[in-house]
This record gives C-alpha cells, sequence and structure tokens, in this order.
C-alpha cells in the first residue's frame, strides 16, 4: 500500500511538471509576449554575462532544460568553481550549440529552473541593444 501511495504521488508530480511545460510553451505562460520582437532574438554576450549574475542555484538542471548533455555540463562544473562563472559557462554553451538561441527558449528554461533569472531576462527584453538580429 505504500508503494502503491508514492507511485500516485509521482504520478502527480509528473502531471504538475508537464502541466508547467506546457504553459510555457503558449505565449500567454511566458512572462512578456512574443509580439515584442526581442523574444525571436538570441541574447547578446553581454546579455548572457549579465544574466549570469543574477541567476541562483539550479545550473545543472537549467543546462539540461536548454539541451546541454550531461558531459558539457560536468565539464562545466570542474572548470568553474563559482556559481556566476559556472552559471555563464552554461549559457555560453547553449548559446554556442543550440539551434533554437532564441530569448523565449531561454526564458522557457528559466521558468522550469525557476532560479530568479526570468523576471531579469524579461527587463533585459525591452532593451533591444542585448539582442542580435
Amino acid at each position: 500500500m505504500n508503494k502503491t501511495w508514492e507511485t500516485k504521488e509521482k504520478i502527480a508530480k509528473d502531471k504538475q511538471k508537464f502541466r508547467t511545460f506546457i504553459a510555457a510553451l503558449n505565449a500567454d505562460g511566458i512572462t512578456g509576449n512574443d509580439s515584442n520582437v526581442n523574444f525571436l532574438n538570441s541574447p547578446t554576450d553581454e546579455a548572457l554575462s549579465d544574466l549570469s549574475q543574477r541567476l541562483g542555484s539550479g545550473t545543472v538542471q537549467l543546462g539540461i532544460e536548454l539541451g546541454l548533455n550531461l558531459a558539457e555540463i560536468e565539464q562545466s562544473c570542474y572548470n568553474c568553481p563559482r556559481l556566476q562563472e559556472l552559471n555563464k559557462d552554461i549559457l555560453f554553451k547553449w548559446k554556442n550549440k543550440s539551434r533554437v538561441k532564441t530569448t523565449r527558449c531561454l526564458m522557457m528554461a528559466l521558468q522550469m529552473v525557476n532560479n530568479g533569472g526570468a523576471t531579469h531576462l524579461n527587463e533585459l527584453v525591452k532593451n533591444s541593444s542585448m539582442f542580435e538580429r
């Protein structure tokens, strides 16, 4: 009976994660609005550096959400002893590797991780000089 309860609890958590992900896919689920062209552009290196200073823990999960593989994340963890350096390295690896490097994609990952960066990225979106065309 205890295993049944644990299984139901795990299913409920998985359903909640899935609902959060689906909400993030909708433009209404993302802070800001896709009518702002900056959501469709890539953030500049300066924007990623600034954002990396505002992120909390959860960098490993952020790397996973951004599509990095475990070896890349482990290499970053080994090479970057400070949290801000680690965040910056993960963000730059994403930008260099990803085929989809839009601000919208980054915003969805930040919302899934919930480590404080989504609000700051939303503020950055208002500054068009922080995004590549």
